[in-house]
């Protein structure tokens, strides 16, 4: 036997372990979703960034550190239209984006001052292109970014690749992921 051959050996009796025993596959797959997540400790930033796809429960996290004093703004992505909401403006039909409605949530949630960051793609990797440098415009040093958990690694990946700059900008090393 070559060493190729048991290592697919080991392999293909590892993966049938863990489909065939409930216990083993559980306590696995418990263990790889956990290291896909990142939920870090934060500090006071300049303000609370907040991902549009975390939806309202971002901006239930987002206000619980607003009240706890680590920054007095929060900022939530624009919401460019899409498909389905063309429609409904070209009828002339009442349309709220996803970005009012985490704006309206915060404020019934107590933040009062809330930014809009303005962009024109969705998404994680067009929300990390303009992050920089709308944090370089408005002169934030240090951020603490709200994500969902199953987003967490990339947004981690994502903020450390984009957001290094001269030391007159946000550089995010004194920023958080912060996670629910």
């Amino acid at each position: 036997m070559k060493f190729g051959d048991e290592t697919e050996h080991v392999t293909s009796l590892a993966a049938a372990a863990i489909v065939a025993v409930p216990s083993i596959r559980e306590s696995v797959l418990r263990a790889a979703g956990w290291a896909l997540v990142v939920n870090e400790p934060i500090a006071p930033a300049d303000i609370i960034v907040v991902s549009l796809a975390s939806g309202g429960a971002g901006a239930l996290e987002a206000a619980d550190p607003v009240q706890g004093g680590i920054a007095t703004r929060v900022a939530v992505f624009a919401d460019p239209p899409s498909g389905d909401d063309h429609e409904f403006i070209r009828r002339g039909l009442p349309y709220e984006d996803a970005s009012a409605r985490q704006i309206r949530q915060l404020r019934w949630l107590g933040v009062t001052d809330v930014m809009q960051i303005p962009g024109t793609e969705a998404g994680t990797e067009g929300e990390g292109q303009v992050l920089p440098p709308w944090c370089a415009q408005h002169q934030f040093r240090s951020i603490v970014f709200v994500a969902a958990r199953d987003h967490s690694r990339r947004w981690r990946r994502v903020l450390n690749r984009v957001m290094k700059g001269p030391p007159d900008t946000c550089d995010g090393s004194t920023g958080a992921l912060l996670t629910f």
